[in-house]
């Protein structure tokens, strides 16, 4: 059964079954006057409004303020997005600025800079047996693990300082450089003071991986580190047409300039220098490049030229004492020198 109604846009009379009434339906005629009415009352609620993002003026509808826009086209609304889901935080290291996701942990902008915050925190010990200041390897460095020595000489000088400590252990002589070592009761089967010997004994001649033997392959470019936080490759120069070995972006880039200079230069110079670490230890170093066979070039960035990091500055004095003696000169080319912006 119909009932006879009016319509609440137009006022016409129209006809609606029983149960569309009790469903809240039947107030308008037609789609046509529902349409208009919606349209009608929903511009007189439109309130003006300014962008978040460009501050351009908007107009909401109420529907459109019930979803929160704030923004008045797309581009504007990834932008907010954008802003939200980022943040900027500071390099531990290098105290530059780093944008990073607002839910990420980020303190340093790129693998060599937690490289060189670690190798600058590791913690020092005293050694119990000379009493020199050292720091452990990243590599055996651990939250609660104790140092006592600074090498495995200190650590046998000292077992044989105090016998007390060798009751579970016996001293042996070496069988390729004669010296005396200390052994735990569970080593007893080892021959060799170190590695060296060890190495030694079995090959017949030094460890290849030794220091000397390692700078020696590196000088001649037979062998070259692989570093996983660097840019490295190989650059043809365009004026000797021989293919050279890059450890870092800032190699690349001197590369390039020499060419540009048109002068001559190798990595392959077959000059290894010795100088000694803040421990006095002997160590060997190999500069980055040999231009007109008279200049010596060792590419850095400025904050590690004379920094104890990698053992930079007893490396410097010792290039700079080599080239005085050998009749060379020694320079250190920099983010100045290459023309990179920090």
């Amino acid at each position: 059964m119909k009932i006879k109604r009016n319509c609440k846009y137009c006022g016409e009379e129209f006809y609606v079954t029983k149960h569309k009434i009790k469903e809240g339906k039947g107030l308008y005629c037609c789609k046509q006057c529902y349409t208009d009415y919606k349209n009608n009352n929903s511009l007189q609620k439109i309130i003006t409004d300014n962008c978040v993002v460009c501050g351009k003026g908007i107009h909401l509808t109420p529907y459109l303020r019930k979803i929160g826009r704030k923004c008045c086209s797309v581009e504007c609304q990834r932008k907010l997005y954008t802003k939200l889901r980022t943040k900027l935080v500071l390099c531990k290291f290098c105290n530059k600025e780093i944008k990073t996701k607002a839910s990420a942990v980020k303190v340093f902008c790129n693998h060599t800079c937690r490289k060189y915050y670690n190798i600058a925190h590791i913690p020092k010990y005293t050694c119990k047996s000379c009493g020199i200041m050292f720091s452990a390897n990243l590599r055996i460095r651990h939250k609660n693990h104790k140092h006592y020595f600074c090498s495995n000489v200190c650590k046998f000088a000292y077992q044989k300082t105090y016998p007390a400590n060798q009751k579970n252990g016996k001293i042996k002589r070496c069988d390729v450089c004669k010296t005396e070592f200390y052994v735990a009761k569970g080593c007893s089967h080892y021959n060799h003071c170190s590695s060296f010997c060890a190495n030694f004994s079995r090959r017949g001649k030094p460890n290849p991986k030794g220091a000397l033997a390692l700078s020696k392959l590196v000088a001649d470019g037979k062998f070259n580190p692989k570093r996983n936080y660097y840019k490295q490759g190989y650059y043809t120069s365009v004026i000797t047409n021989k293919s050279e070995y890059y450890g870092s972006s800032y190699e690349l880039k001197r590369m390039q300039q020499l060419d540009n200079m048109g002068v001559t230069w190798t990595k392959k110079h077959k000059i290894i220098i010795g100088y000694k670490d803040e421990k006095g230890k002997n160590r060997y170093y190999v500069p980055d490049f040999l231009v007109n066979n008279t200049i010596l070039e060792e590419v850095k960035p400025f904050r590690l030229v004379d920094s104890t990091i990698d053992n930079n500055i007893y490396k410097k004095t010792a290039a700079i004492e080599y080239c005085r003696n050998n009749g060379l000169q020694f320079r250190t080319i920099t983010e100045k020198e290459l023309g990179i912006k920090l």
